[in-house]
């Protein structure tokens, strides 16, 4: 794989992450430490905010930063994706 310009992370809890697991420790950041070192890609300012996960919203704290956003959601399921490319015109 090469060229990688952009990643975004679509998902559950699992993706988003879920107590216990702290933030250095979760799913999403681990990968987006790796592909930030493999391909030179940013974290951005708020890289740290962006592992971190809102119990509240059940959504990472902050959804974009650098060259990664995470767009999922506790709960979040495989027709929401549809849904949301609907609702964007793409059929």
């Amino acid at each position: 794989i090469d060229g990688i310009e952009r990643v975004v992370f679509l998902g559950d809890s699992v993706t988003v992450g879920s107590p216990p697991t702290g933030p250095q420790m979760l799913y999403r950041s681990v990968l987006a430490e790796a592909l930030a070192a493999r391909f030179g890609l940013s974290l951005g300012p708020s890289g740290n905010l962006w592992k971190l996960y809102d119990p509240f919203e059940g959504t990472s704290v902050v959804q974009d930063s650098g060259d990664f956003s995470s767009c999922a959601r506790w709960g979040a399921r495989n027709d929401d994706l549809l849904r949301s490319i609907k609702i964007c015109g793409f059929d």
